[in-house]
C-alpha cells in the first residue's frame, strides 16, 4: 500500500488548519517565524522525505526480490541500417572499405564542417564533425568497391514464353515487378525470309509453300492456321499482319493492301507451336503485277511519266534516257514488259545568216550567189540500246526480239511492247536524285544529226507501264534466317541442299528466372549489392538459386541473401568468382547474375512477386556500435568482490584482458599460447623476456563456480561497473606491479540511433578513394537498455512461468518484454505448429526492426521451449497486413462553403487513427486477429457533430500473401488469426 503523495508546503498549510483547532491563541506567522513556526518546517521537510521512502519501499522490494533470482537489466542492442559507397578512382584502383569503418550519423544529416565529398575537412583522424547529437555507425563485413552497374534487369517466364526488361537506373514507377511477365516482351521466336521481290504496289499477293517432315498439304494447312502462326511485315507505322492468310492445297496465299519497307516476310509461332515441325525447303512466288515507272530522267531533268520525249526536240548520238522502276527490275529471273504508245513527232533546222540591223549604214557588199545549194535531210534514231548496270558496268539487256531500230524510220508508230527476262545480276545506280534499278535508253546511231538544214525525226511515248510474270515459275528465298531472342542463324544453304531445318525451336529458357546484365566484371570481392524492395510481407521467402555467367554456362554463387528470398529489402552479398565471364544470352555478350525460382513458387499467374524500387552498388550493412578506446587499470592492493567504474555509455559488451603474469610458470603460459592463441596476448622487454601477459576473460551473468576455468566478470549495466569475482571460485587480477588488466567496451546508442534514411552521410575518419556516402534506408531495430520497471515486469513473467514457454500467454509475455519495439503480441498454435505475431512499432518503415528482432528472439526462445516442440513447428512472423481503403461520401450544407479543406482533414485524421493499429496510451489499437467490423465504422460515422452529413461510404480491404495481391471484402477475413488492420488509401468526395 502506498501513501498518498504530498509536499512540505501541503503538510505546512494542513499544521496551520490544525493549529486553528487545537491553539487557536497560536499564529504561524511566514514572515515573522518564531520557534514552532521552524519546528513545523522541519517536520514537514521530514515527513516528506519519510513518505517518499515509505513508497520507495515496495518497489526497492520488488527489485531485491528480482536480484535475489540473479535476473540482471538486459543489454542495449544497436540499430543497423544499409549504407552505399561511390569512388570516382580508376577502375584498376582496388578500393575496399573494412569491417569496422566508422560512420557519423545525424538526425539532422550532414553538418557545415563536411566537405562536398562527405569526408571531414579537419585532418582526417579527428572527430572533427562528432558532436552530442551525432552517433557512430560501423559497417558490419568487408566491401570491395566497383566501378561495375547493372544496365538491365530481365525477367524470363518459360510459362508464358515472355522476356521483358527494364533498365536499372529508370526503373518504371511503382518498381519493376520481378519474376513477371507484365510489359512488351522482346523475346523473338520468327522465321525471316527475305523473298527477292518487295511490293511497292497495294493488293499484291505472294504464294509460299513448304517442304518437310509433314506432307505439303499438313504443313500448308498448320502454318496458316492464325491460332498456331503469324505471318506479318514491315509497313508504314510498324509490323503489321497480312490482311488475308489463305491455304489452297499445299500453298499459302499471302495478302496485303499496305506497302513493304523492307523485302521481308515474317512468319512467328503462337506460344507452344511450331517446335515439332522441320522445315526443308521453301518456295515462293508472287502473282503477275503491273505499274508505272518510278521516274524519267533526260539530261538531268525529270520528265512526265505519262507523256514524255526520251531524247529530247533534238537528237544527238550517245544522248540518254533513265527509267527508273526498281520495284519490277528488282525481281530477278520474271518476265518483264515495257509497253507504250509510240509516235514521231519533227523539228526543222535551217542555217540562216542573220539579218543587219536598220540602224547601220547603207554600205552593203555585192551579193555573191552560190552556185551549189544543200538539201534538207531528215534524221531518225536509226538504232538505240536498252542496257541496265550490273555493278561492274552498263550490260545490253537481252529482249526477245531486236529492238536496236524500234524508233527507226522503217519502224511503224502505235503500240509498242518490249519484252525481256530481269538479269539476276542487276544492281543499283544514282543519278539525278533518285537511286534505285534502272534501263538506260541510249542513242547509238542518228544519220544526219549534225548536218543543217535537216528534219529531226524525234520519238515521243505515252503511257508507259511496265508489268512481271513469273509464268508459274516457283523460286528460293533470298536468304532464310531463324531469329530467336536476339540470336540470328542462318538456313538458306540448308534449305538449297533440302537439309531439314528445326525453323521454330522452342523457348531456350526453363523456368521462371531474373537476369541483372552488367556493364562489366567484379575483378575484387566481397560485392554488396542493396536491392530496396516496395512490399514487405508476412511469409518467408522461397528457395532461390543464384548463378553467374562463365565459360561453361551458369553456375552456382554462394550469396549472402539478407532479402530473404527478394521478400523485404536487404544486401545480397557475394565474392565475386575467377571464372565469372560474357556470355551470349541475349544476342551480346554480357556479364550476368542470375535468379532462378527453383520451387516455381513465382511462375504462378497469382503468386506475389516482388517489386523492385531501387538497385544501388556497394552496399554494406552497418551497426550503431562504437569501439571505446582500450582504458589499462592498475591496482594497489587486491581484494575479493572487486568492482571498477567504466566509461559512461550503454554497455554492449566488454573485452577484458587480465595481466597473468607472475601466476603462471613458463609451461602454463606455453600451454595457453598453443590452445588458444586468440585469447593470449604477450609483452616482451628489450630482452626478449615475457614481461605481460594478457589472458581474455568472459562475461557471465552470475558467478556460479567452475566457469571457463574461473576467468570470469560480470558487467553492471545499470551502474556502468566491471566485478570480478570472490577470488576462490573466480579468479581475480593479482598483478600490481604492472598493468593489471585492460578494457575495450563497445557502447550503443540503442532506440535514439534509429534514425531517418540519408542520416548517416560521412565517414568518421577519411577513407581514401571513396567520394559518397548514401544512407538509402532508415536505421532500424535499436533497442535501448532495459529499464528497471521492464526488468520487474520480465523477471513477473520468468518467475512466472518458471523460465519455461508452455502455455500461450506465457509466449506472449516473453515476446513483449524481448524488446521495446515490439508493440503487440499473438500465439497461435494451430496443427502442432506454434506461430509468434510481432507487431513492430516501427511496421510502417518495413520489416528491418522484425528481422533484427526475430532471429534473437527465436535463439532465446528455443532454449526455453520444452524438448517435445519440434522446432520446425516453430515460427515467429509478422502479421498479415490489410491495407483498409475507404471512400467517404459526405454531403455539406451550402452554408459551409469554404471549410471544405478542413472538413476533408478531419476526416482523413479520424479514419487513420481508427484505423491505427499500434497500441498507445490513448488508444488500444487493434489487437493481431481483429479487423473493424461495419458496426464500428457505422458508429464512427455517425458521430459527426457539426462537420457534415455522411450520404454513403466504400470499403475494400487488400492483403499480400504467397498467392499475390487480393482485394475483398472485410468479411472475408474475419477468421485469419494473423490479420492486422492498416491504413490504405482514402479519398473523401465532399459534395453540396
Amino acid at each position: 500500500m502506498k501513501l498518498s503523495l504530498v509536499n512540505s508546503e501541503t503538510i505546512v498549510k494542513r499544521i496551520k488548519e490544525l493549529a486553528s483547532s487545537y491553539l487557536p491563541e497560536w499564529m504561524m506567522d511566514e514572515e515573522n517565524p518564531d520557534a514552532s513556526a521552524a519546528i513545523a518546517h522541519i517536520f514537514a521537510d521530514f515527513l516528506e522525505q519519510e513518505i517518499l521512502y515509505y513508497n520507495y519501499y515496495p518497489e526497492r522490494f520488488r527489485i531485491e526480490f528480482v536480484n535475489m533470482y540473479g535476473i540482471s537489466q538486459s543489454s542495449a542492442y544497436p540499430a543497423e541500417s544499409v549504407v552505399c559507397f561511390g569512388s570516382s578512382a580508376l577502375s584498376d584502383t582496388r578500393v575496399v572499405v573494412p569491417a569496422g569503418t566508422e560512420l557519423i550519423a545525424s538526425p539532422s544529416g550532414l553538418s557545415p564542417e563536411t566537405s562536398d565529398l562527405g569526408l571531414e575537412t579537419g585532418d582526417g583522424g579527428a572527430d572533427s564533425g562528432l558532436d552530442d547529437e551525432s552517433f557512430i555507425f560501423r559497417t558490419m563485413h568487408d566491401i570491395a568497391l566497383t566501378q561495375v552497374n547493372i544496365e538491365r534487369i530481365l525477367n524470363v517466364s518459360q510459362r508464358h514464353e515472355k522476356i521483358t526488361v527494364c533498365k536499372a537506373n529508370m526503373l518504371p514507377q511503382g518498381g519493376a515487378v520481378l519474376f513477371g511477365f507484365e510489359g512488351e516482351n522482346i523475346y523473338e521466336n520468327v522465321l525471316a525470309i527475305q523473298s527477292g521481290f518487295k511490293s511497292a504496289l497495294n493488293g499484291e499477293s505472294f504464294f509460299i509453300r513448304f517442304a518437310g517432315n509433314r506432307p505439303s498439304e499438313e504443313l500448308a494447312r498448320i502454318i496458316s492456321d492464325p491460332r498456331e502462326f503469324t505471318f506479318f511485315y514491315s509497313g508504314e507505322g510498324g509490323i503489321k499482319p497480312f490482311d488475308k492468310v489463305l491455304c489452297e492445297k499445299d500453298r499459302i496465299q499471302l495478302i496485303s493492301s499496305g506497302h513493304f519497307l523492307e523485302d521481308m516476310i515474317y512468319i512467328r509461332p503462337e506460344k507452344g507451336t511450331g517446335a515439332d515441325l522441320e522445315i526443308s525447303r521453301i518456295e515462293m512466288i508472287p502473282m503477275d503485277a503491273e505499274g508505272s515507272p518510278d521516274a524519267v530522267l533526260s539530261d538531268g531533268e525529270e520528265l512526265s511519266k505519262l507523256d514524255f520525249r526520251p531524247f529530247g526536240t533534238a537528237l544527238e548520238e550517245f544522248k540518254e534516257c533513265y527509267i527508273f522502276a526498281d520495284s519490277v527490275f528488282m525481281r530477278a529471273g520474271a518476265h518483264a514488259t515495257l509497253s507504250f504508245e509510240y509516235s514521231l513527232e519533227q523539228r526543222t533546222f535551217i542555217n540562216e545568216a542573220p539579218q543587219a540591223p536598220a540602224a547601220l549604214p547603207v554600205i552593203k557588199r555585192k551579193k555573191r550567189y552560190l552556185t551549189i545549194e544543200r538539201l534538207m535531210t531528215d534524221c531518225y534514231v536509226d538504232e538505240f540500246s536498252m542496257e541496265y548496270y550490273n555493278g561492274l558496268g552498263w550490260r545490253q539487256i537481252p529482249t526477245e526480239e531486236e529492238v536496236r531500230g524500234i524508233f527507226s524510220e522503217k519502224s511503224a508508230i502505235g503500240q509498242k511492247q518490249i519484252k525481256f527476262d530481269i538479269p539476276y545480276d542487276w544492281e543499283e545506280i544514282t543519278e539525278g536524285g533518285f537511286s534505285g534499278r534502272a534501263i538506260r535508253m541510249r542513242v547509238r546511231r542518228a544519220d544526219n544529226c549534225y548536218l543543217v538544214p535537216a528534219t529531226h525525226h524525234y520519238p515521243r511515248l505515252k503511257n508507259l507501264k511496265l508489268s512481271f510474270a513469273y509464268g508459274g515459275k516457283w523460286i528460293q528465298p533470298e536468304r532464310v534466317t531463324i531469329r530467336q531472342n536476339g540470336h540470328v542463324k542462318d538456313i538458306t544453304l540448308s534449305l538449297a541442299v533440302s537439309n531439314p531445318q528445326q525453323a521454330f525451336p522452342e523457348f531456350p529458357f526453363k523456368g521462371n528466372e531474373v537476369y541483372f546484365e552488367m556493364d562489366g566484371k567484379f575483378k575484387e570481392g566481397p560485392i554488396g549489392i542493396f536491392l530496396g524492395l516496395a512490399d514487405s510481407v508476412s511469409f518467408s521467402g522461397t528457395g532461390l538459386s543464384f548463378s553467374y555467367s562463365s565459360l561453361k554456362g551458369f553456375r552456382p554463387l554462394h550469396v549472402i541473401d539478407q532479402t530473404d528470398s527478394l521478400t523485404k529489402s536487404g544486401v545480397i552479398l557475394f565474392q565475386p568468382p575467377s571464372d565469372w565471364r560474357e556470355q551470349d544470352v541475349f544476342g551480346e555478350k554480357k556479364y550476368y547474375l542470375r535468379i532462378s525460382d527453383t520451387q516455381g513458387l513465382f511462375d504462378s499467374d497469382r503468386s506475389f512477386r516482388p517489386r523492385l524500387l531501387s538497385i544501388k552498388m556497394n552496399a554494406a550493412k552497418v551497426t550503431n556500435i562504437e569501439e571505446l578506446d582500450s582504458v589499462n587499470y592498475y591496482l594497489d592492493s587486491v581484494q575479493h568482490n572487486m568492482s571498477f567504474d567504466l566509461n559512461p555509455g550503454s554497455i554492449l559488451d566488454a573485452d577484458v584482458w587480465v595481466n597473468e603474469f607472475g601466476e603462471l610458470s613458463d609451461a602454463e603460459m606455453k600451454l595457453l599460447m598453443e590452445r588458444n592463441p586468440e585469447k593470449v596476448r604477450a609483452l616482451y622487454n628489450i630482452r626478449g623476456e615475457t614481461s605481460d601477459f594478457f589472458v581474455k576473460w568472459t562475461e557471465v551473468e552470475e558467478f556460479t563456480g567452475n566457469q571457463y576455468d574461473g576467468r570470469v566478470y560480470k558487467l553492471d549495466r545499470m551502474n556502468n561497473k566491471l566485478i570480478f569475482g570472490e577470488g576462490t571460485r573466480e579468479r581475480i587480477p593479482k598483478n600490481t606491479e604492472s598493468t593489471a588488466f585492460t578494457v575495450s567496451l563497445r557502447i550503443s546508442n540503442g532506440k535514439q540511433a534509429n534514425l531517418p534514411s540519408n542520416s548517416i552521410a560521412r565517414f568518421r575518419r577519411s577513407v581514401l578513394f571513396v567520394d559518397t556516402v548514401e544512407h538509402p534506408i532508415a536505421a532500424y531495430g535499436g533497442n535501448p537498455m532495459e529499464s528497471t520497471a521492464r526488468s520487474c515486469a520480465r523477471a513477473a513473467s520468468i518467475i512466472g512461468s518458471r523460465n519455461r514457454l508452455i502455455t500461450e500467454e506465457d509466449f506472449v509475455n516473453a515476446a513483449l518484454m524481448f524488446s521495446e519495439n515490439v508493440n503487440q503480441a499473438a500465439c497461435i498454435v494451430k496443427d502442432e505448429r506454434i506461430s509468434i505475431v510481432l507487431l513492430m512499432e516501427d511496421y510502417l518503415n518495413g520489416s528491418f526492426s522484425f528481422k533484427v528482432t526475430q532471429d534473437r528472439m527465436r535463439e532465446s526462445f528455443l532454449d526455453s521451449m520444452p524438448l517435445s516442440v519440434d522446432r520446425d513447428y516453430f515460427e515467429i512472423r509478422e502479421p498479415v497486413f490489410v491495407r483498409i481503403n475507404l471512400d467517404l461520401w459526405i454531403k455539406l450544407d451550402p452554408g459551409k462553403k469554404g471549410q471544405e479543406f478542413e472538413i476533408e482533414k478531419y476526416w482523413l485524421k479520424r479514419i487513420t487513427d481508427f484505423l491505427n493499429p499500434i497500441n498507445r496510451p490513448y488508444s488500444n489499437g487493434w489487437r493481431i486477429g481483429t479487423l473493424p467490423t461495419e458496426n464500428q465504422f457505422r458508429r464512427l460515422f455517425h458521430d459527426t457533430g457539426k462537420f457534415s452529413v455522411i450520404d454513403h461510404y466504400q470499403i475494400t480491404a487488400q492483403y499480400a500473401d504467397e498467392l499475390g495481391i487480393h482485394t475483398t471484402g472485410l468479411e472475408g477475413l474475419v477468421n485469419n488469426p494473423f490479420v492486422v488492420p492498416t491504413n490504405g488509401q482514402h479519398t473523401i468526395h465532399i459534395d453540396w
